[in-house]
């Protein structure tokens, strides 16, 4: 598939597949040089979800030319297949590969549930803001940004037009049907637009039906905690706490579970806030969420 017929040797070759079948080297390049247009970043995207050899491909080359480049450190990078870090990316070489880790991280957490409407859109819309749109940590691994500014009263969603069309196709199939993942994805759009109220209406449904689902509850713990900051409601803080419990119950080293719990904690104004930060650095003691953990230990945030 050279996205967009530029001619170009392909990384596909293989495994009885056609050199058309997969992206070439060309748009590879242009991708990891964010040159691409949204289209084609889009079907790159839905390309190396299932491709596993254009995956490994994409993040050998965004490696080797981040290396080539000698650029700054900036951040940390994954490549799929050397599962070693490496520190000194140039920033949209970092973009590129968190991006492609976010959406194969949603495509591995609905692999359980087929039937989980896909969030790629949406992670792909939501990775160009500035912030991430909740101060919790979402269990469909959006790429680390940093927390939204704390506002008080009724929130007001600055989300872009892709953003409001990825999370709408999403409300839009929650209409059609109210199977739990469905319901999930629903309420992830509902966050990502600043509608707290209705992600955590969607959320309880959705844990109701499946108890003891840990990312479901995670989530509902990062929605109750959003509607909770907005509001300057400790009920809602206690019920974010309580859903984050709930969660580890179910899976007690989730990260984003341990994330949501310190953060209630912390917002609580609790003692054993730092106490549940250092969990959560237990389990994940070398990522950009755990530098904020660090930071938030510190006072910095």
């Amino acid at each position: 598939m050279p996205v967009d017929g530029r001619r170009a040797d392909s990384v596909g070759g293989g495994n009885g597949a056609a050199a058309s079948d997969h992206v070439n080297v060309e748009m590879m390049a242009a991708y990891v040089d964010g040159t691409t247009s949204a289209d084609e970043r889009a079907t790159v995207h839905r390309h190396v979800a299932d491709c596993a050899r254009c995956r490994e491909a994409l993040s050998d080359l965004a490696l080797s030319i981040a290396e080539e480049r000698g650029a700054p450190p900036a951040t940390v990078v994954e490549p799929f297949r050397r599962r070693r870090w490496i520190v000194g990316a140039a920033s949209g070489l970092a973009a590129a590969a968190a991006l492609v880790l976010a959406v194969l991280g949603w495509q591995a957490l609905r692999g359980s549930n087929p039937a989980t409407p896909d969030l790629q859109p949406l992670i792909v819309a939501v990775a160009a803001l500035p912030t991430r749109p909740v101060e919790g940590r979402l269990s469909a691994n959006f790429p680390y940004a940093a927390p939204p500014p704390l506002t008080r009263g009724s929130a007001t969603s600055d989300a872009s037009p892709e953003v409001r069309v990825a999370a709408g196709e999403l409300e839009s199939a929650a209409r059609q049907g109210a199977e739990p993942p469905v319901l999930w994805a629903a309420a992830i759009a509902r966050l990502t637009t600043a509608d707290a109220t209705g992600a955590v209406t969607l959320l309880e449904e959705a844990t109701r039906r499946e108890p003891s689902n840990a990312a479901m509850l995670s989530d509902l713990a990062a929605a109750y905690h959003a509607r909770g900051r907005a509001g300057g409601s400790t009920a809602d803080l206690d019920e974010a706490l309580r859903a984050a419990d709930r969660a580890l119950q179910t899976e007690p080293r989730h990260p984003a579970a341990l994330f949501n719990r310190a953060l209630a904690l912390e917002a609580l104004q609790r003692a054993d806030a730092a106490t549940a930060w250092r969990a959560f650095l237990d389990v994940e003691p070398d990522s950009q969420w755990s530098a904020e953990a660090r930071r938030r230990l510190d006072g910095t945030r």
